[in-house]
């Protein structure tokens, strides 16, 4: 759009180069791969007030001092100034502004939020993941998949897709421009944890996939398979925890819930700041616009004071030193450690040994 004096105005704000991209570190045992959107989440509906409003015809008296407003009975703005405080209070790092700068500064409904949400889960039945699994390809036991306002995060430039920075407004002022955002920066983020189903884990194939699956193991003692490979029928694979089913079923559900709350502490610190850094910059003031020589200039001391590349990278950084510490010295793996086959391929039992948390 062109720019007129005295004139408030949106305007995007460049985007990063794509090419320049931070990515997640590749997926081991119990990592993070891709898994499907989940759904953003809304905030609660406001209380309802209970002033009687056929009782008068005037707004209740709202009594302003040391920056608090008490009056419980205030029509308007109480249900949204709960339903802000209720928003930001689990975000380390948001500034805390006073409930009377949020009513009249013009800033109320347009503050930045950022939200970790409850991670919706997958239970899967290891039996059959371990018989569609390819060495090294395949869905691992656990994994734990980032994700920023429904999108799956690989990349720091997913990041940023998937919250980009409100639209600038601005003007001219005595020949140099001002610039501020237009509203605020609303960020949900959650993981998407794969977990197995309570045991017993059973699968039924035919005998000669049953066999073939397991040959493309490599065990210290290799089980007889011939009598798969010669069948015609269905052998039923069972998949046994090695220090119990019940223990395997744990460590891999602890196990992922660790993953998310290194990604929750990663949110909290990156996402919740830049929110913190965007509601900053929410025009309704003089003192919350920035100046500049022209609008490109305007425009960057923005991007400088919002650390938008820069958070949204070490985000990334965070959840890939997270993970790194998490699987360290193999804390996180489970491997086939042995398998029996019995005479006729009815029944073909594999042993999974894993790490300890």
């Amino acid at each position: 759009m062109k720019e007129a004096a005295v004139q408030t105005q949106q305007r995007s704000l460049p985007q990063r180069n794509e090419s320049l991209q931070t990515r997640l570190a590749a997926p081991a045992e119990q990592s993070h791969a891709a898994s499907s959107p989940v759904p953003r989440s809304e905030l609660q509906p406001a209380r309802r007030s209970n002033h009687n409003f056929a009782q008068t015809s005037v707004w209740p008296p709202v009594k302003v001092r040391n920056n608090e407003v008490p009056d419980p009975e205030d029509p308007i703005h109480a249900p949204l100034l709960d339903a802000y405080r209720g928003s930001v209070s689990q975000v380390p790092g948001m500034p805390q502004v006073p409930d009377a700068a949020l009513k009249y500064s013009g800033a109320l409904g347009r503050v930045s939020n950022a939200n970790w949400i409850a991670s919706p889960i997958n239970r899967r039945n290891f039996a059959e993941l371990w018989f569609n699994r390819r060495p090294l390809i395949g869905a691992p036991a656990g994994l734990t998949t980032p994700v920023i306002n429904g999108q799956t995060i690989s990349s720091d430039q997913d990041v940023r897709n998937a919250m980009p920075l409100p639209a600038l407004a601005s003007r001219v002022d005595g020949g140099r421009t001002r610039c501020w955002f237009g509203s605020g920066l609303n960020v949900t983020g959650n993981s998407v944890m794969d977990i197995l189903t309570m045991p017993p884990w059973t699968f039924v194939a035919t005998q000669p996939d049953v066999g073939a699956r397991i040959n493309r193991e490599s065990w210290p003692t290799p089980p007889k398979t011939s009598q798969c490979q010669a069948g015609g029928g269905t052998a039923t694979l069972r998949l046994v925890g090695e220090k119990g089913d019940a223990v395997l079923e744990e460590y891999i559900r602890l196990g992922e819930a660790e993953h998310d709350a290194g990604y929750r502490r990663a949110f909290d610190k990156n996402i919740g700041q830049l929110a913190g850094n965007v509601n900053a910059l929410i025009g309704g003031r003089p003192e919350l616009e920035l100046a500049g020589a022209d609008l490109p200039t305007c425009t960057n001391n923005v991007m400088g004071v919002v650390n938008y590349d820069a958070l949204t990278t070490q985000f990334v950084l965070d959840i890939n030193d997270s993970n790194a510490k998490i699987h360290a010295g193999n804390r996180h793996f489970t491997s086939a450690s042995k398998a029996n086959v019995d005479g006729s391929c009815s029944t073909a039992t594999v042993t999974i040994t894993h790490g300890t948390l």
